[in-house]
């Protein structure tokens, strides 16, 4: 995924570089809102989940601003995993009269839903009669995992006050995954599930958003 992102991001970089302490600027409002549609699309399947959210800006001067995001998904998520995103961070490059270009940074958190036993150890499957486990139940939870939001920024100014936005990055996200040991016997067939230590997986998705905003 990184070879991916980094073609899309390098020129931005480069810009950046060669070009934000040549030109004067004069510096942008302080404030800004805007509203983005967005798709994610995980590098390790074909699916992908659209959705839409909020970024309020605050432009340093022309060249740095801190922002916030925060975004929902639609139903059927990544996987049937991801249900909303919340990232803060930095956007720095270059700022011109009708358009700039820029990096960004964003840690976050992304919200999850995934499945797992809560009553573990359990019988899944024909238990003894005279067994005092429990019968498994499957239940729907929701956790909160970290996230990293990397990328680009592609902005157009029509006027003063308006911004149309387009972004690409990289959203890294780490997620804990429950895990369960199975124990079969036989005769008759018998499943006892029991709770293994959590797998930790990172994973790399392609984010794309496309907004409107507001300065003032």
């Amino acid at each position: 995924m990184l070879q991916k992102i980094f073609p899309l991001t390098f020129p931005f970089y480069l810009l950046l570089f060669f070009s934000t302490t040549a030109l004067p600027q004069s510096d942008p409002p302080k404030y800004e809102i805007g509203v983005h549609a967005t798709s994610v699309q995980p590098a390790q399947a074909p699916s992908r989940t659209i959705g839409g959210g909020l970024r309020v800006t605050y432009n340093f001067n022309s060249m740095l601003a801190l922002e916030g995001e925060a975004n929902l998904f639609n139903h059927a998520g990544i996987g049937g995993y991801m249900r909303g995103q919340g990232l803060g961070g930095l956007k720095a490059g270059a700022r011109f009269s009708k358009f700039g270009v820029f990096g960004k940074i964003r840690p976050g958190i992304v919200r999850n839903k995934f499945g797992e036993y809560t009553k573990a150890p359990c019988f899944g499957i024909n238990p003894p009669p005279n067994s005092t486990l429990p019968r498994c139940r499957y239940e729907i939870l929701t956790r909160h995992d970290f996230a990293l939001d990397m990328g680009g920024v592609l902005e157009f100014y029509p006027t003063r006050r308006w911004v149309i936005r387009f972004d690409a990055s990289d959203l890294v996200s780490r997620r804990r995954l429950p895990d369960f040991t199975v124990d079969t016997t036989s005769l008759p067939i018998s499943v006892t599930i029991a709770p293994a230590p959590d797998v930790v997986v990172v994973r790399h998705h392609l984010q794309i958003n496309a907004g409107v905003g507001i300065r003032f």
